[in-house]
């Protein structure tokens, strides 16, 4: 595998870099490497909070926005390339996106169930977020499965987990972690085709996982690279 020689240069955490592939493309231009156990998807989603409304964000770092019909046939393609025959892919999809699946899966797999980030602290009521019938203040990850993929038991993980964003919205790598440990063992893949901020890269470094992993925004790319280093 073909390792970031800046990713390694500026991380903390030495021994698994060696395991890292982190790198600012498109993910069809990442190494093959072994098909990944687990995928963690978090794309850009355009999308409409009403019919004929603009655009429901704006994303500082001026990423491309993927309609959810691209993003069907992105997973569609990882799915079919990059993906365990036993495996798992964890979607983060805007709440009111949900309705866009409709059934749909990616190739191969079936929907199981999902899980929510709750983007507050403990008994937090000053935390609001944008939104048109109500300040959203909670992520939804979906989850799709194909074969028998792992899953320990012993480790404990709640379909919910509860802590307030930092900067740029970055995923709770602490969750992320506990998604390694429960449905991956140490050999297996860990597979993130936008990894922005790149908390799926700190949440492998910290669990002793391979990670291949892309992103194609050159300010996130660096961002991301900054954090992983500083151990956030």
């Amino acid at each position: 595998m073909v390792t970031d020689s800046r990713f390694i240069s500026r991380s903390k955490v030495k021994a698994p870099a060696r395991n890292i592939v982190f790198e600012h493309c498109d993910w069809r231009k990442l190494p093959q490497g072994d098909p990944a156990t687990l995928a963690i998807i978090n794309p850009t989603w355009k999308y409409t909070q009403q019919f004929g409304a603009g655009n429901a964000t704006a994303d500082p770092y001026a990423l491309k926005q993927l309609t959810p019909a691209d993003i069907m046939r992105e997973l569609d393609a990882i799915a079919e390339q990059r993906m365990a025959s036993a495996s798992r892919i964890l979607l983060w999809i805007p709440i009111p996106q949900l309705w866009t699946l409709n059934g749909w899966a990616p190739k191969g797999f079936k929907y199981k169930t999902g899980g929510t980030w709750v983007k507050s602290r403990e008994g937090d009521q000053g935390h609001y977020g944008q939104g048109y019938h109500w300040a959203g203040c909670a992520e939804f990850a979906a989850m799709f499965t194909r074969g028998a993929p792992p899953n320990d038991r012993k480790v404990p993980l709640r379909n919910a987990w509860v802590e307030a964003p930092s900067g740029g919205a970055r995923k709770p790598e602490g969750w992320l972690e506990k998604w390694m440990l429960r449905w991956t063992e140490p050999q297996h893949t860990v597979f993130d085709p936008w990894a922005g901020l790149a908390p799926t890269i700190t949440a492998c470094i910290r669990t002793g996982r391979k990670c291949l992993a892309a992103e194609p925004n050159a300010k996130r790319y660096e961002a991301g690279l900054e954090l992983v280093a500083a151990g956030v």
